[in-house]
């Protein structure tokens, strides 16, 4: 069997006749001789050969037969002729289907797969924290990754700038804590509004109980984090009058009452500034020498009278009673720090 192959484009003229003949074959009309070259005959009892020019004939709609003698020639599309292509052999075989499958963001479950959006399972975490259920929580978080559980936890509308922060403003149980900080404790150093750290807020609520835990699972370094003001934990527990955040802190650190904000006040002018004179009667008995030497210093109420001082005598008598370890030294350094503060104003 022959084939005629074009190897370049001589454009056939509609209804001429052909052209010499050679082999006893005709060529096909405006194609120069040059342009044909003969190929081995294929043998009828070739099966494979047979299959791949079947193949060729009909699966490439450009190739016409011209004649049951020649292997197929190729037709003018009018860009030229081409040459036929041999049987591709992975026909057969099924290829995947190339489709782009829609990952769903880490922390953002799909709508359509039946679990919560973001947005509702955000109001699941707020609900459980205002109403301080540990265990409802700890359902909303059930079935994400860690990695999704903490986008969820710090990313989205927080009002204090996430879940940790919020609910150390709002929640004063410590269960709740533990779901939301379950090894996640490095959160606690994660700074949301105007730079304050759930500590910060913590002390702001006066929640004692969070703020050790705070501590414990985050480190002392906590207690000396600063927000965008300078302020540290402590100035927000003096300014507010949590007494019992401010005992529990200085006796971590009494050196704590020295720090001093961007306006150069330490929480000691923090108290005076607000005549929190219960706070002051904290800070003489828990801190009383480092106290004392602020006062020297140039701290001073100026508001502060003797009926002031008059009425935090009580309460100063009972915190003695309770909380102090050696009343009678206490009971001294307290009545050194109050005549010293006397003498300031």
């Amino acid at each position: 069997m022959l084939a005629l192959l074009r190897t370049h484009r001589s454009p056939r003229v509609q209804g001429q006749e052909g052209g010499s003949v050679r082999d006893g074959h005709r060529r096909p009309s405006g194609v120069d001789e040059a342009c044909y070259i003969q190929l081995p005959r294929v043998d009828e009892g070739d099966a494979a050969a047979q299959q791949a020019i079947h193949h060729i004939q009909t699966d490439h709609p450009k190739m016409a037969s011209a004649s049951s003698e020649h292997i197929p020639l190729l037709l003018d599309d009018g860009q030229g002729l081409m040459e036929p292509q041999l049987p591709d052999v992975t026909d057969g075989i099924t290829k995947a289907p190339r489709r782009l499958e829609q990952v769903p963001l880490v922390g953002a479950p799909a709508a359509d797969d039946g679990k919560p959006t973001q947005l509702a399972l955000r109001d699941s975490i707020k609900k459980a924290i205002r109403e301080s259920d540990a265990e409802d929580l700890r359902k909303a978080l059930d079935g994400l990754s860690p990695e999704q559980t903490e986008k969820v936890l710090t990313t989205g509308e927080w009002t204090w700038g996430s879940a940790i922060h919020d609910a150390a403003r709002e929640c004063k149980d410590v269960a709740v804590f533990e779901v939301l900080l379950d090894n996640r404790r490095h959160l606690l150093n994660l700074k949301g509004y105007l730079g304050r750290t759930p500590l910060h807020y913590a002390a702001e609520t006066g929640s004692v109980g969070v703020v050790e835990k705070f501590v414990e699972w985050g480190g002392k370094e906590l207690l000396e984090a600063r927000d965008d003001g300078g302020h540290t934990p402590l100035h927000w527990a003096v300014g507010l009058g949590h007494t019992d955040v401010v005992k529990w802190m200085l006796r971590v650190d009494p050196q704590l009452l020295k720090t001093k904000n961007d306006d150069g006040n330490t929480p000691l002018d923090r108290a005076l500034e607000k005549t929190k004179l219960k706070v002051l009667a904290v800070m003489a008995v828990i801190a009383g020498d480092v106290a004392v030497k602020l006062l020297e210093r140039g701290a001073k109420m100026e508001d502060l009278g003797a009926q002031d001082l008059k009425e935090v005598v009580p309460f100063t008598k009972s915190f003695l009673k309770d909380h102090s370890e050696s009343p009678g030294l206490d009971c001294l350094r307290c009545c050194a720090f109050f005549r010293k503060m006397m003498r300031t104003r």
